[in-house]
């Protein structure tokens, strides 16, 4: 699959409100972490505006996930995040299809599931 700048449109500010957002309708606070906002912040500023494949995008959101930025809610951020970037790699897909693959990659960013087991679950959508 060729690679694709699917997080142009998502800045970092953008992740905060859509974190804060989700802490609110949840009843969590919303807040940087003191020791992940800056290195999650740092990695999401390097590397959004890049073409990446839909593997890459993936792992950069689970990377920012695992760095912990904010107090609350980190899986679900980077997994909405990616869930509405990556579905146009999707679309073309049945809906079944796109379901378990939206699901998997869900799972995959808030670490539930491992690199080889999301690879085999969506292998035809990575093309990699």
């Amino acid at each position: 699959m060729d690679a694709k700048p699917y997080f142009a449109s998502i800045s970092w500010k953008d992740l905060e409100q859509i974190n804060a957002k989700l802490c609110q309708a949840g009843g969590h606070e919303a807040g940087r972490s003191p020791d992940g906002y800056e290195p999650a912040r740092q990695l999401w500023e390097e590397k959004y505006l890049q073409p990446l494949t839909f593997l890459q995008a993936a792992d950069l959101c689970r990377q920012c996930h695992r760095l912990s930025p904010f107090l609350f809610l980190n899986g679900n951020t980077f997994a909405s995040c990616a869930r509405v970037a990556l579905a146009p790699a999707l679309e073309k897909l049945g809906y079944e299809v796109q379901t378990v693959s939206r699901a998997a990659l869900g799972h995959y960013i808030a670490g539930t599931i491992e690199r080889p087991d999301f690879v085999a679950i969506v292998p035809f959508v990575l093309g990699e």
